[in-house]
This record gives C-alpha cells, sequence and structure tokens, in this order.
C-alpha cells in the first residue's frame, strides 16, 4: 500500500514559478509576495541550519532585518509586474503608459470635441427698419438638465438687416374625407368642423352630408348621427370653431346590405344570364326556381356575400365577382371631396307615404328616373329643387332625393268597414331624382318610411386644421406683406413647444395671390420628427453658428528664454477646446510670441531651424501644454520678460444642452430681443477612453490612410470625429448596378457628416460608399433582484444600474453594443450579476420591433437588423432591490 501524497501547502514552491499563457489582459509576473520571501528567507540552504527553537528577544532585531527584506522583495515585484503589464497596449491601465505606447506609432488619441449648432437671433419690435450685430463671442449659457451642468457657447459675428422671423401657417386639408376609418368602404369623415360656435345640434341627431347642389346624379351624399359636440381652436388664428363627430364615418351614397336573404344557398346551381325585355338583367338558377328580376336582387342583396356563390363568378361575367357586386346607378366618384363643396343639414320636418289602401295611387311609380313618389297628406312646404330623404330606419333603406316637380292631387281609398264606397283624399306628388331608384321603387304601403325636408344648413363647413407636422417637404403660408430677403435659402423652423430643424426655403408660386414658401430638410438634418412639431410654427431667419467653450484673452504664458531648448507653458484653463474639422479637429488657440501669431503643428519633426511654430500636447487629465522648438527642429523662442501670449477658448464633451435650453445671453445686444434653439447642438464627444485607444490605435496601422476591405472601412470612419459606433456592409447598388460600401455610424448628424468627410479622402475610387445614420432600438428593462444579506441594497441596485449606464463599460454602451449586434437574453443577466446579487427576479426586457411596429418580449435573443443597434435610455431600466430571507 502506497503512502498518501504529501499536503502541497507542506512544502510550498519559493519562488514562485511565472507563466502567462498568450492573450491575457494581465501579466502576472511576481516571483513572490512577503510571505514567500520570508518563508524562502527562513528556509535553510543546503550545508545551513535552521534557527530551530530561536525566537527574537527584547533587542534582537535579527527577525526584523530578514522581514524588512522580505517588504523590499515585494514592493519590488510588485513595481516589475506593474512596469511589465503598463509595457505593452493590451495590458497597460494608466492613461499615460497608453499614450507613450500608441505614440510609437504616430497615433494621436482623440480630444474632447466641442458641440457646434446654430440658434435663431429674434429681434425687438421696436426698431424693425435697424439691423441686428452679433459680435463675435457673443456668449450664451445653457439652462442645467439632469446629467448636463449649464454650459457656456459663443457666436460667430453675423449682421441680419431683417426680418428675423415670421408665423408660417400650415396649408388647411380642404378634403372632406380626411378623417377616415380602415373599413376599406368609400368611406367620408368620421366628424366635421363647422365656423365658430354652433348652437341648435346635439348628440342623436340625425343629419344629413351633401354636396353643394346635389341633383339626384351621384352618390355625393351621407346619412349621419351626431355622437357629440364639441369646441375647437384653430391652432394658427386661435379662432374657437366647432367640432360635430359622427358615430361612424360618413358612408356616401345608400349603404347595401351584405347578408343573403330570401333564398336558400343550398338550391343555387348554374346561373344562366339573359337580358329580359325591358332591357334589366336577369338569371336563372338551374333547380326548381324560377326568373327573378335582378332588380329585387340587388335591392336585397342577395349577392353580397352569400356562402356557395363561389360557382358564379363565371356566369356573371361582366357584373363582376361575387361578394364586390354593386347595384347599376351612379357610383360615388373617386376624386377628392372638398370641405367649401359640401354642407351639413337638418331637416326640421316630416311627412309620409301613401300608406292607405287603394289602387291608385301607389306610393312609388317605376323605378327609373324621375321616380313618382305620392305623400299620404298635402304637403306644400315641398318645393322643385328641395331635397327629401326618405329614412326607411336603416342605411340599405334610405334614400336622399332632388325634388324635381310638385302637384295637389285627389285619391281614393276604401272607407273605412266599407268595401264598396271610398272616399277621396287630397295628397302632394313629387317627381325625385335619386341615386338609387331601385331602393326607392321597393317602397310600398307598408314600408315604414320617414319623408324628411324642410333642410337648414347647421353650419358652414371648414376645411379642417392642418394636422401637426410630422415630416418634410411641407407648404407654408406667411402673411402676405413678407418677401424673402435676398440671399436668403435657410431659417430655423420652430414649433409651439420650442422643437424644430433646420430648413431649406424656398418661394413657392401660388394662383390665388397667397404668399408661400416651401420648406425641405437640409441633410444632415432630421426630415421626419416622432413626436410631430406642434402648432403654431414660426421661421426664424437670422441663423446664428455657435460653439462651446469660454473663451480666455491674452493670457501671459511666461517669458522666453534663447537659451533654452523646447520651452513649455501649460493653459491655466483646460479642458483646451477643440472643433471638429473635417476627418480630424483643430484646437481653439492662438499663440502670440512677441506679438506675432506662431503656427501650431502637428510636430517639430523637420521643421526649419528658424519656423515659428508650436506643438500642443495634452496630458490624460485634458491639461494642454504648448511646447517650442530647439532651433533645429522648429525655432527656440526669443528672450523676453512674459512675451510669450495665448488666446484660447475651453469647455468640451458630450453632454450638451437639449433643444430649447441654449437661450441665456450673457450679454445683451442693441435690438436683439432673445435667441431660441428648436435644433440641439450636436458633435460634443469626451476624450476618447483609454479602452478606445487600445483598440483604435493598432487598427490605424491597417489602413495607413486607405480603405480596401470593409474593416479598413470601418477603421476609419471610427476614427473620425464625432463616432462612437461604426458597423460597414457590402451592398448591392440596384441603381448603379454595382457593389455599395453601406457604412452606418451612431445615429446622430454629426457623426454622418464627420465619417463622410473621414472616408471621402481614403476610400477606394472604384468601391462607391454610402454613409447613413443607424437606427436606434430602444430596450426596456426592468427586475427586481435579491441581494446577500450583508449587502446594502442600495448600493448593489446602484451598482447593477451602473452596469448599464456606463458609458464606456456599460452592457450597451457602444464598447459592448454595436450596430447589428444581436441581443441576448444572457448578455443582460452577465450585467445584472454584480457582486451581492444573489438572484434575478421578474426580469422582463421588451423591445420595439421596427419591421412589425410592435413591442416584442425578449426570450432569448433578437437581431436588431442591419444599421441598427440596440440602446437603454435611463428612462427605460427600472430595478428593484429586496433583501435576501
Amino acid at each position: 500500500m502506497t503512502s498518501p501524497s504529501p499536503c502541497p501547502c507542506s512544502n510550498p514552491q519559493d519562488p514562485q514559478v511565472v507563466s502567462n499563457q498568450p492573450g491575457l489582459a494581465a501579466i502576472s509576473d511576481r516571483v513572490d509576495d512577503f510571505t514567500g520571501f520570508r518563508r524562502a528567507l527562513l528556509r535553510p540552504l543546503t550545508g545551513e541550519r535552521a534557527l530551530g527553537p530561536w525566537r527574537p528577544a527584547v533587542g534582537d532585531l535579527g527577525l526584523q532585518y530578514l522581514e524588512w527584506w522580505a517588504y523590499i522583495g515585494d514592493v519590488l515585484t510588485f513595481y516589475n509586474e506593474r512596469i511589465a503589464n503598463e509595457s505593452y497596449l493590451r495590458t497597460a491601465q494608466f492613461p499615460e503608459s497608453i499614450a507613450g505606447l500608441v505614440a510609437l506609432l504616430g497615433y494621436v488619441p482623440a480630444p474632447g470635441l466641442a458641440a457646434t449648432g446654430v440658434v435663431g437671433a429674434v429681434r425687438t419690435t421696436k426698431h424693425p427698419a435697424e439691423p441686428v450685430i452679433i459680435p463675435n463671442g457673443m456668449q450664451l449659457s445653457s439652462t442645467p438638465t439632469p446629467g448636463v451642468p449649464p454650459q457656456t457657447f459663443e457666436a460667430a459675428a453675423a449682421r441680419f438687416p431683417g426680418p428675423s422671423d415670421v408665423a408660417a401657417a400650415l396649408l388647411h386639408n380642404r378634403l372632406l374625407d380626411v378623417r377616415t376609418n380602415d373599413s376599406g368602404q368609400d368611406v367620408g369623415p368620421a366628424s366635421v368642423l363647422l365656423a365658430g360656435k354652433v348652437s341648435g345640434v346635439k348628440a342623436g341627431d340625425d343629419l344629413l352630408l351633401v354636396e353643394k347642389g346635389w341633383a339626384g346624379r351621384n352618390d355625393n351624399w351621407a346619412a349621419v348621427t351626431v355622437a357629440s359636440v364639441d369646441p375647437e381652436t384653430d391652432p394658427d388664428s386661435g379662432a374657437v370653431n366647432t367640432r360635430v363627430a359622427f358615430t361612424s364615418a360618413a358612408i356616401w351614397g345608400t349603404v347595401k346590405e351584405s347578408s343573403f336573404v330570401g333564398i336558400d344557398p343550398g338550391i343555387l346551381g348554374q346561373v344562366v344570364l339573359s337580358p329580359s325585355a325591358s332591357g334589366s338583367s336577369k338569371f336563372q338558377i338551374l333547380s326548381n326556381t324560377s326568373l327573378f328580376d335582378m332588380s329585387n336582387v340587388w335591392k336585397q342583396g342577395l349577392l353580397q356575400t352569400a356562402p356557395g356563390l363561389s360557382g358564379l363568378r363565371g356566369a356573371l361575367g361582366s357584373l363582376g365577382s361575387i361578394g364586390t357586386v354593386q347595384p347599376s346607378g351612379p357610383s360615388a366618384p373617386t376624386g377628392p371631396r372638398l370641405t367649401h363643396s359640401y354642407r351639413l343639414i337638418k331637416s326640421t320636418a316630416d311627412a309620409s307615404l301613401w300608406n292607405l289602401t287603394s289602387t291608385d295611387p301607389a306610393p312609388v311609380k317605376n323605378t327609373t328616373n324621375p321616380v313618382v313618389v305620392s305623400l299620404s297628406a298635402t304637403v306644400r312646404s315641398i318645393r322643385p329643387g328641395d331635397l327629401v330623404f326618405f329614412d326607411g330606419g336603416t342605411a340599405a333603406s334610405s334614400v336622399l332625393g332632388h325634388v324635381t316637380g310638385t302637384s295637389d292631387k285627389m285619391g281614393k281609398t276604401d272607407f273605412p268597414g266599407k268595401t264598396d264606397t271610398s272616399i277621396v283624399v287630397p295628397y302632394t306628388r313629387l317627381t325625385v331624382r335619386t341615386s338609387d331608384p331601385a331602393t326607392l321603387g321597393g317602397y310600398t304601403t307598408s314600408s315604414p318610411v320617414t319623408v324628411r325636408h324642410a333642410f337648414r344648413d347647421v353650419g358652414s363647413v371648414l376645411p379642417n386644421p392642418p394636422a401637426p407636422l410630422s415630416a418634410l417637404p411641407v407648404a407654408v403660408k406667411v402673411h402676405g406683406g413678407f418677401s424673402l430677403r435676398p440671399g436668403v435659402s435657410q431659417a430655423l423652423l420652430e414649433d409651439a413647444n420650442g422643437a424644430g430643424t433646420l430648413v431649406q426655403v424656398a418661394p413657392n408660386p401660388t394662383s390665388d395671390g397667397s404668399t408661400q414658401l416651401v420648406l425641405t430638410g437640409l441633410p444632415p438634418a432630421q426630415e421626419t420628427f416622432d413626436p410631430p412639431l406642434q402648432l403654431p410654427l414660426r421661421l426664424l431667419f437670422d441663423v446664428v453658428s455657435v460653439s462651446r467653450g469660454t473663451t480666455v484673452n491674452n493670457e501671459v504664458l511666461g517669458s522666453g528664454n534663447a537659451a533654452v531648448v523646447n520651452q513649455r507653458f501649460t493653459l491655466k484653463k483646460s479642458p483646451l477646446t477643440y472643433l471638429a474639422n473635417g476627418a480630424g479637429w483643430t484646437a481653439a488657440l492662438s499663440v502670440y510670441v512677441d506679438g506675432i501669431k506662431w503656427t501650431e503643428v502637428p510636430t517639430l519633426y523637420r521643421q526649419a531651424h528658424n519656423a515659428q511654430v508650436y506643438v500642443v500636447e495634452r496630458a490624460p487629465d485634458q491639461s494642454a501644454t504648448v511646447r517650442f522648438g530647439d532651433g533645429l527642429n522648429g525655432s527656440r523662442l526669443p528672450s523676453g520678460s512674459g512675451n510669450v501670449v495665448a488666446t484660447y477658448r475651453y469647455g468640451s464633451g458630450a453632454a450638451s444642452p437639449p433643444a430649447g435650453r441654449l437661450t441665456t445671453m450673457l450679454s445683451r445686444q442693441p435690438n436683439l430681443a432673445a435667441v431660441h434653439n428648436p435644433v440641439p447642438v450636436n458633435g460634443g464627444k469626451d476624450p476618447q477612453s483609454p479602452a478606445n485607444v487600445k483598440t483604435d490605435a493598432p487598427a490605424s496601422v491597417f489602413t495607413f490612410g486607405r480603405a480596401i476591405s470593409a474593416v479598413d472601412y470601418e477603421v476609419v470612419a471610427a476614427q473620425a470625429a464625432g463616432v462612437s459606433r461604426v458597423k460597414a456592409y457590402w451592398t448591392f447598388d440596384a441603381a448603379a448596378q454595382r457593389t455599395l460600401v453601406k457604412i452606418y455610424v451612431n445615429d446622430d448628424a454629426g457623426g454622418v457628416t464627420s465619417a463622410s468627410r473621414a472616408l471621402a479622402g481614403s476610400d477606394d475610387p472604384n468601391r462607391p460608399v454610402a454613409v447613413a445614420a443607424a437606427t436606434q432600438i430602444e430596450v426596456s428593462i426592468s427586475a427586481r433582484l435579491v441581494v446577500s444579506a450583508d449587502r446594502i441594497v442600495d448600493d448593489v441596485v446602484a451598482a447593477a444600474t451602473a452596469a448599464f449606464a456606463d458609458p464606456d463599460t456599460g452592457a450597451f454602451s457602444p464598447a459592448a453594443m454595436g450596430i447589428g449586434q444581436w441581443l441576448y437574453r444572457s448578455h443582460v443577466d452577465a450585467a445584472l450579476s454584480v457582486p451581492g446579487v444573489v438572484a434575478v427576479h421578474q426580469l422582463r426586457v421588451t423591445w420595439h420591433r421596427p419591421a412589425l411596429n410592435q413591442l416584442s418580449i425578449l426570450d432569448e435573443m433578437a437581431d436588431p437588423g442591419e444599421g441598427s443597434f440596440f440602446s437603454l435610455p435611463a428612462t427605460n431600466l427600472t430595478l428593484s432591490g429586496v433583501p435576501d430571507a
């Protein structure tokens, strides 16, 4: 029986064996620590004897001396390991180390960039003839918002003669069928707008919506029932009008029933069409049935949706397919119905059809126009040209008619209780033209029909006011005295809430003499608005360019000394403002030596010995230092006292004020009343993070300024200012019949512009490139975290929140969630698994599926699709915590 192996801890390895596998994020390079060094120093070497029972006594510093050496060994190995890690880009942690390593490649980490944008200047009304002058550097301050402190912006110089703004009214929608249902029928409005305050109409009233001058020759009328009557304020003029809503959308003309009645579908067989002597169509069912007159079939709706009629399609021929067959006669026009052509009317008197037993008159004679209708009494208030509505109680049995003639007649009917005696009854006979004579001809003495007449207008039908603006281009109307001043082609469009966009403005010639302008979006500004822009709208023509940063004028950096090479001076304020310039950036800095402006260059290498140049060096804390030459590469500074002066701006970063917040003027200007910013500033960017530098710096040597592969395009675009996400796709351009590189970048206009400029000089001329903004797909996450009993619940919840919200390392940050990257439920679970979380309950992850326009629940995974990426706004994350029981 073999003896058991000794315990590994009984004979520990000192020093430790250092071994590192490739691809690690950190290097292990400590041969030992304090404990190991102390143990090794106490262990006897070969030929030595351990001290055995020795113990330190008072005044004996032997053991302390040995432990000092152990401490020294521990400290030295710690720093050796850190030096080893900081010597390689993948394992380096300190920004200084990373910056030094990438400098060997000639790579310069991107600085923070200042946001830029435009604001609209609004002049006072006291002196409209005087110009507005915006001095260069006029300062504006933003109102703080959550996560965005107050920021200072400065304006570029500008001069505007006026006018500075004008109200822009959208054109009223003159179509009557603006508000329709989704039934697919030829439907009218669900409501109409009447001028002013309307009385005399209430919910439940039966009204007619009828074309002016209607004469019974078409279906341009509808019977409606009032659902509500409400005041409505015109968003442009402020006038109070009246909205009359109907119980359902208006249906033009007589509505046919869709049920199959009167014939058992089971007996239907082959159908044969044959014309009758009168020219009306008849059909014969080849079973024990007789001929049916088509007019009766139309009236009863027998050929609408009867089951078993699929075999009729071929036999009916030109009459149409089953389910869509309509009666003969006038049909509703397909052209637009305009509001000024329609009336909303109400009946003020009723009559009834002839309802007495007699052979003459009958309620209705013949079924062709004009139809002769007999009333049950004399009604002299009905005159030729009037409208009469035969209300049968249902939409299918009600007909509108136009009276073409009236006459008073004498009719006979049986005396009550006696069949051989008749009495004479006076009545009114009408000749009526209608679009549906067949239905009118089907009335009998027993038909429950009310004849409504003496119509009056409820009110004047107005065009529906324009809906909120949801997309460009659009035509707007301005006041008659307005004229677009020469050279002006751009303006800021602002809505009632202060939101808007930058638009191209052009005159819109009209035939009615009104003054109109056409507004189109200026790329890359948005052309669709969600939510829509709310009325009223205003155009701001005095557009002023602004950028973030505060100017420091004539700061004395120091004194030049011709005996010193490479003199350096650090700016007192930081961070130095950088503005995007094409694919790169430019510092807002001017340096003067003895009153002469020197020039900034990227490097002093190979500069002339007398070149008046300097370089700007940025420390990891974003402080900026100006360095001058040594007399060989760039000129030395001349000697002088306080002769090196700088004017510069400071301030930058990604956090930017939203629209409507950059409105505070820090100094008043003559004739300037206010500034508005309906368009948010953009393009601000934080300094490139060390994590991004580690990725982008090595990738920069792949391209050497030239893009060939899809990866090359991504690398070039990713290095552009303001780009945080990028993805390249090879696609096919159907129009040009060739391959196309489609580059998607983060969903802001500044990123698209910057990436386009970066690729303009480095793309392959044989491969066209298109740059577009990626689509952001919002995700919502909610969960309840069970927190370990030894942890503070709020702290753990805060850590889990940070695991999502951190802009550099969060689960939905650009580094962790790229364009086109799938979202996995395990990705969410991993982010929630911060220290202290025991379990995750009630986890719900939802996202909006753009293709189906619906909200979807994430079960396992989700594909955003080409050019889209998942994002998690802070407001969409709801985490709570409970202690573990």
